[in-house]
C-alpha cells in the first residue's frame, strides 16, 4: 500500500512495521535471530527478512489473518542482503560468501509440512551488496560488495545477462 516502512533491529532480531502516515507502530514480529536485511513485498503485504546466524528467510503477512502467520525457509548460504521486486513476483537473497545470488517466488512461501525451497540460485562473478529491481521487474541489478563492478540478472533466465566495471 505504500504506507508501512519495515524497521530491522539487527541486534535484538524484531522488525517493526511503522505506518509512515501516522508515524504510529502497527506490528512487531520476532524476535528471529540476528537480521542481516528486510525488505516489503509490496502486492502480497508480506515482510521478508533473512538472518544471518541460521540461514534462512522468513515470510509474514503485515495484516495477519490468524496468530501464526510466518512461514522460514532454510537457506543453504549464509545471507547478506534481500531485495522484493515491486510487482511482488520475486524475492532476491545476496550471499556475499557464494558469490550468488538465490530467486524465491511466492508459491516458496505457502505453508506445507515442511518448507525446503533454497531457491534458483544464480552464480555471479563477485561478492554481491545492494541489489535493485528495475522497473521491468525482469531485471535485477547487483552492486559488488567491494569493487566498482555491476551486473544485470535475467529473472526469466536466471542467469547473468551483463558484466561491467564502472571506473
Amino acid at each position: 500500500d505504500g504506507q508501512t516502512a519495515v524497521v530491522a533491529e539487527q541486534r535484538r532480531g524484531d522488525l517493526t512495521l511503522v505506518d509512515i502516515i501516522t508515524g504510529q507502530v502497527t506490528r512487531r514480529l520476532g524476535p528471529f535471530g540476528e537480521i542481516a536485511a528486510a525488505d516489503i513485498v509490496a502486492p502480497d503485504r508480506v515482510v521478508v527478512a533473512v538472518t544471518g546466524e541460521s540461514p534462512r528467510l522468513i515470510a509474514s503477512e503485515l495484516e495477519p489473518a490468524a496468530a501464526s502467520d510466518t512461514v522460514e525457509l532454510p537457506l543453504t548460504d549464509a545471507p547478506t542482503g534481500v531485495c522484493a521486486s515491486a510487482d511482488g513476483r520475486r524475492v532476491a537473497v545476496a550471499s556475499r560468501e557464494a558469490h550468488s545470488l538465490a530467486l524465491f517466488t511466492p508459491a516458496d512461501f505457502h505453508r506445507g509440512p515442511q518448507p525446503t525451497s533454497s531457491g534458483k540460485r544464480i552464480p555471479l562473478p563477485f561478492s554481491p551488496g545492494v541489489c535493485l529491481w528495475l522497473p521491468d521487474h525482469a531485471h535485477l541489478l547487483v552492486a559488488d560488495a567491494y569493487a566498482g563492478r555491476l551486473a544485470v540478472i535475467n529473472a526469466a533466465s536466471e542467469a547473468v545477462e551483463s558484466s561491467r566495471e564502472i571506473p
